[in-house]
């Protein structure tokens, strides 16, 4: 189907194709140690691989990136908490350019703070935007010659502050070339903060892919991602038949109270949505499939399942749902995709949890393969 001149795939309730099982099976394992050992891990926030294959695991709790060699033996730790040059203050996600640069989002100073494999300071690099008070990177995905980042930048006058939240194909300086999309919100400076999760969440980036699309969620119940094109036109909108996932009074309650631990410092109004978000995750696969996280997919899994996600081929038809088979605890467990493995971060939730309420929490990780190699690695 066309609209306005852009394919829009219009995808039933159902698959195409009966599910893929998957069964991961361990191929290392690392524990965290107790407060006296040498390793110690809080809260796992993603991973990222090198040409050699050492992984790069961001700990987001202790401001660190934890390099593990292919084989899962432990090598070193680079990157430490502060403000000076190479340093983090609030790490949220790590990648690898092609230079072999380490690369990590400090969302809380804004840029992206670059080190070597070996941790050195290698600079870094803030967004370069006209007619803003102040800009912020909030999240990247690396392409071929740069960078797609949301940049939330602000503007301010007596009375009203405006914030935009812009998706953007941007150089390796930090220059934008291409506007992929955008949300602007006001607010009038020094009434309330409210949080009405509906309308902040209904405006994401999701991701790059290795075919040039820039994902887009323009929704926040609707089954809908759109895809761009790296000069700001749109390809594609993917859509699939759903029935948003409706809170009970227990989970409106938890995650009210999630909420306000989380804004605590700012004192909101919280307005929780009584539906789950219906899309959680997308991860590009280098054959130009989608694999999708829903609401639903990932709730209530049966004993002995780690995960469920939707797969749309290049085309954005939703071929077939697979299912990953392993003993884990999926209201627990943060699982991270990393094309053929999946990193599983054992007891993450607890540790999330934990660190924002100032205390201290054991993380397990698990890194697997798929397809015909399916495998899993563990660390605690």
């Amino acid at each position: 189907m066309i609209k306005d001149g852009v394919p829009h795939v219009m995808n039933p309730a159902e698959p195409m194709e009966p599910p893929a099982v998957y069964d991961l099976r361990e191929l290392w394992r690392l524990e965290s140690e107790s407060e006296d050992g040498e390793l110690v891990f809080g809260v796992i926030h993603g991973v990222a691989e090198d040409e050699a294959g050492n992984f790069y695991v961001l700990d987001s709790q202790l401001k660190t990136v934890h390099v593990v060699s292919r084989d899962g033996r432990y090598l070193r730790a680079i990157g430490r908490e502060g403000e000076g040059p190479g340093e983090l203050e609030s790490p949220t996600k790590v990648f690898v350019r092609d230079d072999g640069i380490i690369s990590v989002i400090d969302i809380d100073a804004g840029k992206l703070t670059f080190l070597t494999a070996e941790g050195c300071p290698a600079g870094e690099l803030r967004a370069k935007l006209d007619g803003f008070d102040t800009t912020r990177i909030v999240s990247v995905c690396r392409i071929p010659h740069g960078y797609v980042l949301l940049v939330a930048a602000l503007t301010f006058d007596e009375r009203i502050m405006t914030k935009t939240d812009l998706i953007g194909v941007f150089s390796r300086e930090g220059c934008l070339r291409a506007k992929v999309a955008e949300k602007t919100t006001t607010r009038v400076r020094g009434t309330p903060f409210v949080y009405d999760q509906e309308a902040v969440n209904a405006f994401r980036f999701l991701g790059a892919t290795m075919s040039g699309s820039v994902l887009v969620l323009e929704s926040y119940s609707e089954y809908r991602i759109d895809a761009y094109n790296l000069d700001g036109t749109k390809r594609m909108v993917i859509e699939r038949e759903f029935e948003p996932v409706r809170r009970d009074g227990e989970k409106l309650s938890e995650e009210k109270h999630r909420l306000e631990r989380y804004y605590r410092r700012r004192n909101p109004q919280i307005i929780v949505s009584d539906y789950e978000r219906t899309v959680l995750g997308v991860t590009g696969r280098a054959n130009g499939e989608l694999w999708v996280t829903s609401s639903r997919s990932c709730k209530d899994l049966p004993k002995g399942i780690a995960d469920i996600v939707d797969v749309f081929d290049s085309e954005g038809r939703w071929v077939e749902q697979a299912i990953m088979r392993k003993e884990i605890s999926p209201e627990e467990d943060f699982i991270f995709y990393l094309e053929d493995r999946v990193f599983i971060s054992l007891a993450g939730s607890g540790a999330y949890l934990a660190a924002m309420g100032g205390l201290q929490g054991t993380l397990y990780l698990s890194a697997s393969g798929m397809r015909e190699s399916l495998h899993c690695c563990v660390v605690k």
